[in-house]
C-alpha cells in the first residue's frame, strides 16, 4: 500500500466520523420531519414545515396549507379565504385580493389617545378616495371638527352631539322644515328655519320662532 491509499483512507474515516457526528448531535425531535420524509414517512397534511431554533417542526393549528384549495390559514387550520388569521377568520383575504376583517384597521401614524374598537378605521395620514366611501356607522374627523351621527343621521360641524339634521356649534344652525317644528329655546338659539306653509324663513331667538321678513 502507498502513500495515497493511506491519505485516501483517512479521508474517507474522517468524512464518515464527521457525518456520524453531525447525525448524532442533530436534534430534530419532531418525528413527522424532514427526516421523516427523507427516510420514507410522511408529515401531516397541510404541514408547514420551520426551524423553532433547535429543530424542525410543524404546527397545524397555528400554521397551515391547504393545497387542495391554494389556501394558508395562522391560527387557523381550514381557511375559508386563500388567506386567513385567527381561528374565527379575524382577518382575510380572497382570491381577488379583498381584504376583510371584524377588529380595527388603523394606518399610519400610531396615538396613543385614539380609543378603536372593532370596524373602526383610523387613518393617520390624508386618504383619497376615487369611488364610493361607504361608512356603515358613525363617522368622525379630527375630534369634533366633523361628525355623522349614523343613528339620528345628524351632522354636526365643531360638535360631535348634533341637535338638528345639519348642526353648525357656535355659528350657525340649520334644518329643513318637517311635520313638526322643534321648539325653539336656548338650544337652538340662532337656528334657521325654512317654513314650506308659509314660505317665509324663521329665526329662533332662544324663546320662539321670528319671521326674518
Amino acid at each position: 500500500m502507498n502513500t495515497k491509499f493511506y491519505i485516501t483512507l483517512i479521508l474517507v474515516i474522517g468524512i464518515v466520523v464527521l457525518g456520524i457526528n453531525i447525525i448524532a448531535n442533530a436534534r430534530i425531535t419532531n418525528p413527522e420531519s424532514i427526516l421523516t420524509l427523507i427516510s420514507g414517512g410522511s408529515t401531516t397534511a397541510g404541514s408547514v414545515i420551520f426551524s423553532n431554533g433547535t429543530d424542525l417542526a410543524e404546527d397545524n393549528t397555528n400554521l397551515f396549507w391547504d393545497d387542495a384549495n391554494n389556501r394558508l390559514g395562522i391560527l387557523d387550520a381550514t381557511p375559508g379565504q386563500s388567506f386567513v388569521v385567527g381561528a374565527a377568520e379575524l382577518f382575510t383575504v380572497d382570491s381577488s385580493g379583498n381584504a376583510s376583517t371584524t377588529g380595527y384597521v388603523q394606518i399610519g401614524k400610531v396615538i396613543d389617545t385614539v380609543s378603536l374598537v372593532s370596524g373602526d378605521l383610523f387613518v393617520g395620514r390624508k386618504a383619497t378616495v376615487t369611488s364610493n366611501f361607504v361608512v356603515g356607522a358613525d363617522f368622525t374627523v379630527d375630534t369634533t371638527t366633523f361628525f355623522v351621527d349614523s343613528t339620528l343621521n345628524f351632522v354636526g360641524v365643531a360638535t360631535v352631539t348634533p341637535v338638528v339634521a345639519f348642526d353648525v356649534l357656535g355659528s350657525t344652525r340649520m334644518f329643513p322644515d318637517g311635520t313638526a317644528t322643534p321648539t325653539c329655546n336656548a338650544n337652538l338659539e340662532g337656528a334657521l328655519l325654512y317654513s314650506t306653509g308659509t314660505g317665509a324663513h324663521f329665526g329662533c331667538n332662544g324663546t320662539a320662532w321670528t319671521a326674518l321678513y
